[in-house]
């Protein structure tokens, strides 16, 4: 099972520096800006990202989990796919319990 990797808006909120702190000559030469939610915007995404986007858009059409290679493009599935496909289509194919909390918390 893979743990997710989101943090909520209240813990960003709770550790983000003072206006104080990002005044100081050490935060003006940051680059790399961890508490920056965006700084990830430009890069481009692998091509198995891609791929998987494309196989989550069509999953209703196509429902592939277990044919993917590794357990690492199942988990990355799971993590992406809507919660709100039938029952019909995910009851047979997913077992995993995080793909299931995450459906319950959405409906």
């Amino acid at each position: 099972m893979r743990l997710p990797h989101t943090i909520s808006k209240n813990v960003v909120a709770a550790y983000r520096c003072s206006p104080e702190t990002s005044l100081l000559p050490q935060e003006q030469g940051r680059t790399l800006r961890a508490e920056d939610a965006s700084w990830d915007d430009g890069v481009i995404p692998d091509l198995k990202i891609l791929a998987l986007r494309i196989i989550v858009s069509t999953w209703k059409d196509n429902p592939v989990l277990e044919d993917l290679p590794t357990c690492a493009d199942r988990d990355v599935l799971l993590e992406t796919l809507p919660t709100d496909l039938p029952f019909e289509l995910t009851i047979p194919r997913i077992e995993d319990e995080f793909y299931w909390e995450r459906a319950a918390k959405d409906r």
